[in-house]
């Protein structure tokens, strides 16, 4: 008897200690940054890093929806009809382009920054890359 519950001792603390099979493993996944985010068929979007260390997704918007992650939090921004242009307000978050390099799927902007209003009145500005794409368009064969 104590062996059979030693062994089921161990093999708990085995179950226990094991990765769990369902997390994801994704770099985003560990709430530093925004989670991945995929455009539908022909919808274009606006994807954002920052770079002042290592990269990490911080903003992204469609048409449709808008997300920026800003001190440890995830805001929903206000959808904006011109994605994008050099200078584009979402809500408290601004962003500022620069100049933009054509790139095969879209088009990508080296030095970018998004400056995000905070609600003590100061503002921060945070260094980013930006990548302007497209879903991928269905065609007939």
């Amino acid at each position: 008897m104590r062996f059979a519950c030693l062994v089921s001792a161990l093999l708990l603390a085995a179950c226990a200690s094991a990765p769990d099979a369902t997390a994801p493993s994704s770099p985003f996944a560990d709430g530093n940054s925004l989670p991945p985010q995929t455009l539908e068929p022909g919808e274009c979007g606006l994807f954002g890093w920052d770079v002042s260390g290592p990269p990490r997704f911080v903003f992204f918007a469609t048409e449709a929806e808008g997300f920026a992650f800003v001190d440890s939090e995830i805001i929903a921004l206000p959808a904006s009809a011109d994605i994008p242009s050099p200078d584009e307000r979402y809500g408290p978050v601004t962003l500022r382009l620069g100049p933009g390099e054509d790139l095969d799927e879209g088009r990508r902007y080296a030095q970018a920054r998004m400056k995000y209003e905070q609600a003590d009145g100061f503002s921060r500005t945070v260094p980013m890359v930006a990548v302007e794409s497209c879903g991928p368009v269905e065609r007939p064969l």
